[in-house]
Formats: structure tokens, C-alpha cells, sequence
């Protein structure tokens, strides 16, 4: 006589296919929607109006400022001490010793090293010259410079050591000298690692080219851009060519072995998770976020088109209604881990409405469709027109920001003040974001 089957093992048979099933389907809706986010991207510019929006040479001109301001504090300023007056010599000395092209006449070995950190090929690195740094993802501008102390003073670091340890017993020098030699070493780290870490003496304009089409053309690149805009093009890469005082050397053509980051028109980075995951992320996640904003810390969720946001609602008084504040969160999981500092904010200001808006795209959660900046800053602006309000104070943290600078550029009147936490909103020219956000 046979056995009757065990209803367990039939039900976790059954379970099992279906699972796989689900698995399989969802890998391929995987597949296509990552070949959706990797087609070119061609996007509006993001301010309108010369009136309101800087020139390409005027915003070039501030990265740059702002990428040597960085270094010239890193090296000279590290403890915030020194003057205005020690700053501006270190400036002054720093370009002198970076336009120069030969060495500093009384530098040692050991600093002329760190001047040409960046000038290094596949074969001085097998050699150990840059220590442990053995792929692209690492070039990161500070990351050079860590790996050279490292290999060459055993952790001491040529950045901390006194001026007598950068040149040689028989020359004399000033401080301003020895703050030169690490300006310049960061300077040339920077640009090495907007082309993960090769030479700078490698770079043709063909290559600046690339790089500046990126970040100041609104993501195209050279060969698209129309006559008007690569004579432009062209005058911008004069201007950083003499910025990195390379415009002497600069040859016409472009590497083909040297490429840049670009953060619109490379792959996206991708790997497959389980639906498991996702299901923990999209259902389970937002479930307890519910629970916990509306339970226990007072909000009610809306929605505004294609945004959900949560609301607190200030009691009512005799004394008019306070500007409201919205805070909008950043890449993680969405609203969870933010609660305890929305539950702070509302202690702090009792008196005043509270916005959390959702980003479920930047939140672990399969999202069919990204809204555009424009979409993203009108919804907020109908969420505020909804309860009465035409201003708010906005609280952005890591990407939220960037909603705060949409918000900016086509909402600026709906703006009262603003509080940014972690701001990459700003010198996105630099590799650092690049490599956070998609490649590690």
C-alpha cells in the first residue's frame, strides 16, 4: 500500500517553485530596468535664465577656487590656525611652484616624490612606488597622497614632518616653500584622480575636453555640442589647462588609454540582490516606518502627484503660524533611521508644522519611474500650497540636499532659509562622490 504524502513536504515543494519562479521573473524586470537607467542621458540645464543661472566659465572658475582653497587649508590649515595673511603667501607660493616646471633646486628625494605622486605608470606601481593603491576605485585625490606617506615615511607622512624634512641639508628655505611642495602634491593628486590616477602629463586636450563636457555641459559630450558651444568648450579648457598649468605641454588629440569619471554617462554599477531583499526594504521597512510616525511621534502621511510626505500639525494658538520646516532624508532605507531626529525636531519646535518627504528611489525600493528636479520641486511647492503655506525652512541630509538645490533653482521663492547636513550638493567635481555613491 503506498503512503499518503506528507502535506508538509507537498506545500514546501509547491513553495519552493514558486519561489524560484518569482526569482527568475524578478532578475529579468532586474535586467530591464537596468538597462533603462543606463541609456544616455541628455537633461535641461538645471538653472534658467542668465539672470539667474552663472556662466559655464563663472561655475568652472568657483569649482577650481574651491577645489585650492580645500588643499591650501588641508596643507597649510590643518588645525585651523593659521592667518589670512599666512594663507594668501601659501597661495602665492604654491602657484609659483606649480607653474614651474623643473624641481625645486634645494628639494630632496623624498619630497620631489611627493611632487610627482601622480606621474606614475603600471610598472613604478608593480615596483611598490604607490604602496598598496591596486585599483581604479581608489584613486581618490587624499587617498594618493595617503598611500605615498605610507610607503615612504612608515606612517609619519610628509605632510605632517617640519620643513627641514622636505629639503636638503645643504639649501635653506621658508615655511611658505614647504607649504608649496603640499599644495602642489594635492593639486596634482586632484586632477590625477578625475582620470582614476593617471599622469597628469598623460592628459591631452581631447581629454579635458571629455571631463569638462561632463560636469559643465549639461552631460554631453564634445562631439554633440553645437559650434558656439565648443568654441566655449575650447576657452574652458584653456582656463583649466592654466589652472593646472599644464597649457604649456597640452597637445592636441586625446589619450585613449586615460579616461575620466562621468557621472551620468558611465555604466551604472549593479548587482543583483535577492527578492527577499527588496520585499524587507519595499514592504516590511515602510510598514514599521508607518507604525512608528503615526503611533508614536504624530504624523499623518499624504500625498502630493507622485510624492508621499508625512505631516505634523502644530497646535493651534493665538499667535500666527511659524514657518514650517521640511526635512528630506538620504540614500539608505528611507525614513526609519531618521526617525529619532524627526522625533527631535518636533520636541525642539512644538510651535511649528513639520514635512518629511519620501524618496523611495534613493531608498532600496523598486521604483518604476524617477521624477525629473523640476517634478520633484513643484510637488513640494503644491505640498506647501496645500496647507496654506508660501515658504518653508528646508532640512536637507546627503542627497536630500540635492532636493533643497532643486528647490533652488526652480522653486527659489518657496525657500525661507535652509540647513544642510552632509552637503554632497557641493564640488560634485570632485572623484569623491563619484566613488561613494556608485562604486563602492
Amino acid at each position: 500500500m503506498l503512503k499518503p504524502r506528507r502535506p508538509l513536504r507537498v506545500y514546501g515543494r509547491h513553495f519552493l517553485r514558486f519561489w524560484l519562479t518569482l526569482e527568475i521573473y524578478f532578475y529579468f524586470i532586474y535586467l530591464w530596468k537596468y538597462r533603462q537607467l543606463n541609456r544616455k542621458a541628455h537633461l535641461p540645464p538645471l538653472c534658467e535664465g542668465p539672470s539667474r543661472c552663472p556662466t559655464r566659465m563663472e561655475r568652472l572658475k568657483r569649482c577650481l577656487r574651491g577645489l585650492h582653497e580645500i588643499h591650501v587649508h588641508t596643507a597649510v590649515n590643518p588645525t585651523h590656525s593659521a592667518s589670512e595673511p599666512m594663507l594668501e603667501r601659501c597661495t602665492s607660493q604654491s602657484q609659483q611652484l606649480i607653474g614651474s616646471k623643473n624641481s625645486h633646486p634645494n628639494l630632496n628625494k623624498e619630497a620631489q616624490s611627493l611632487l610627482d605622486v601622480c606621474n606614475w605608470s603600471p610598472s613604478s606601481r608593480r615596483r611598490g612606488r604607490l604602496g598598496s593603491v591596486g585599483s581604479k576605485t581608489d584613486f581618490t585625490c587624499e587617498q594618493l597622497v595617503r598611500e605615498w606617506e605610507q610607503t615612504h615615511n612608515k606612517g609619519v607622512g610628509i605632510l605632517r614632518q617640519p620643513s627641514s624634512g622636505l629639503f636638503a641639508a645643504e639649501g635653506s628655505t621658508v615655511d611658505d616653500d614647504m607649504w608649496a611642495v603640499r599644495v602642489r602634491a594635492l593639486l596634482r593628486a586632484e586632477i590625477s584622480s578625475w582620470y582614476f590616477g593617471a599622469p597628469v602629463d598623460s592628459l591631452q586636450r581631447g581629454n579635458l575636453e571629455e571631463w569638462v563636457a561632463e560636469y559643465f555641459f549639461e552631460y554631453r559630450q564634445a562631439d554633440e555640442l553645437s559650434t558656439a558651444e565648443k568654441q566655449e568648450l575650447r576657452v574652458l579648457v584653456d582656463y583649466l589647462a592654466e589652472w593646472a598649468h599644464i597649457s604649456g605641454d597640452l597637445r592636441d588629440g586625446t589619450n585613449e588609454d586615460v579616461k575620466c569619471m562621468r557621472i551620468m554617462n558611465d555604466p551604472i554599477p549593479a548587482a543583483y540582490r535577492p527578492f527577499i531583499c527588496y520585499g524587507v526594504t519595499h514592504f516590511v521597512l515602510p510598514i514599521i516606518t508607518d507604525i512608528v510616525l503615526d503611533k508614536l511621534v504624530g504624523f499623518t502621511k499624504y500625498r502630493s502627484g507622485t510624492m508621499e510626505y508625512w505631516y505634523s500639525r502644530a497646535p493651534e494658538g493665538e499667535n500666527p503660524r511659524l514657518q514650517p520646516i521640511v526635512f528630506c532624508h538620504g540614500l539608505g532605507v528611507g525614513l526609519l533611521p531618521y526617525i529619532p531626529f524627526v522625533k527631535g525636531i518636533t520636541q525642539s519646535f512644538p510651535d511649528r508644522d513639520i514635512f518629511c518627504i519620501e524618496v523611495p528611489h534613493v531608498a532600496m525600493r523598486p521604483y518604476p519611474n524617477l521624477p525629473s528636479a523640476r517634478e520633484m520641486s513643484v510637488v513640494v511647492a503644491d505640498m506647501l500650497t496645500a496647507w496654506g503655506y508660501s515658504q518653508a525652512h528646508m532640512i536637507g541630509h546627503s542627497f536630500g540636499t540635492f532636493v533643497v538645490r532643486w528647490m533652488l533653482a526652480h522653486e527659489p521663492s518657496r525657500i525661507a532659509s535652509l540647513s544642510l547636513v552632509d552637503p554632497v550638493c557641493f564640488l560634485l567635481v570632485k572623484n569623491d562622490l563619484l566613488l561613494n555613491t556608485q562604486r563602492k
